[in-house]
């Protein structure tokens, strides 16, 4: 009987430390967590900063222009989707993918104002 008492006690304690394992890893992970939350609200906050002073301060609209600024948006969404998936956080993962959607359009809008100056030019001559 004390062989199983012993056995039990031993099983007990590897499941305690199993435990605390598990805890000390999600608690790492909710850390993680946080973090990577709280560096997406400040890329978020500086992009609504950029897009204000976009806003009040008009650029070139080339397009040249476009192409950038739309693989600027596809970058920064394909960096939320991953985080968002990477973390578990549907939001942020649906985010992402809707900046990266918006960025590849910015890009087309680009490659079409270059299609539409080049006609232009080639009828001008």
């Amino acid at each position: 009987m004390a062989d199983t008492s012993g056995t039990r006690d031993k099983a007990a304690e590897a499941a305690q430390e199993e435990k605390s394992k598990v805890r000390e890893r999600t608690g790492a992970l909710r850390d993680e967590l946080a973090e990577a939350r709280a560096k997406v609200q400040k890329l978020e906050g500086q992009v609504q900063e950029r897009l204000a002073y976009e806003e009040e301060h008009p650029r070139d609209t080339s397009s040249a222009y476009d192409k950038v600024y739309g693989t600027t948006k596809e970058l920064k969404g394909k960096i939320k989707e991953t985080i968002g998936a990477a973390v578990g956080d549907e939001l942020l993962e649906a985010r992402g993918k809707v900046d990266k959607l918006e960025g590849q359009a910015q890009k087309k809008l680009g490659d079409l104002k270059k299609e539409a100056n080049d006609l232009k030019s080639a009828l001008d001559q």
